[in-house]
């Protein structure tokens, strides 16, 4: 993980090749009350982040770079899982326009790689509001 600062705007960025602190960070926090376990992933915790600040995430999902802002992270299943409104890049299944309610993105979050977290307009649709059925043990969650 790394923070730079690049035209005013803060990118964190995470590699396949994530580092031994940041794992540990990852674990450290999992103490606090993970739901399902003792292992919280690095990429859960940028997505809990970017949730807490309303920040873009761009990453690589099912061979695709998809430019999203995450709305609700936690776990179904057991499994760690997100609920994102997807605004650009690419996806087998098209992209609608900004606004579409057509755009909301469900996915594991252990098959995200090479997350970004970006400062930036904050997009959603206007049927956020709608019980979703993506994650059972919501962990954070936009309030929009």
């Amino acid at each position: 993980m790394s923070a730079r600062p690049n035209a005013g705007i803060a990118k964190i960025s995470l590699n396949n090749g994530t580092s031994r602190a940041l794992a540990g960070l990852a674990g450290l926090a999992s103490k606090g009350g993970n739901y399902y376990g003792s292992h919280t992933s690095a990429s859960f915790l940028l997505l809990r982040e970017a949730i807490r600040k309303k920040q873009q995430v761009i990453a690589d999902y099912n061979g695709y770079r998809r430019k999203m802002c995450p709305h609700t992270l936690g776990w179904k299943n057991g499994r760690e899982m997100a609920l994102l409104y997807q605004f650009g890049g690419g996806s087998r299944s098209g992209l609608d326009p900004v606004g579409s309610t057509s755009n909301w993105r469900c996915v594991f979050v252990d098959a995200l790689s090479n997350v970004e977290v970006l400062d930036g307009e904050w997009f959603t649709a206007s049927n956020h509001s709608r019980k979703q059925t993506c994650v059972d043990q919501v962990d954070s969650a936009v309030v929009v």
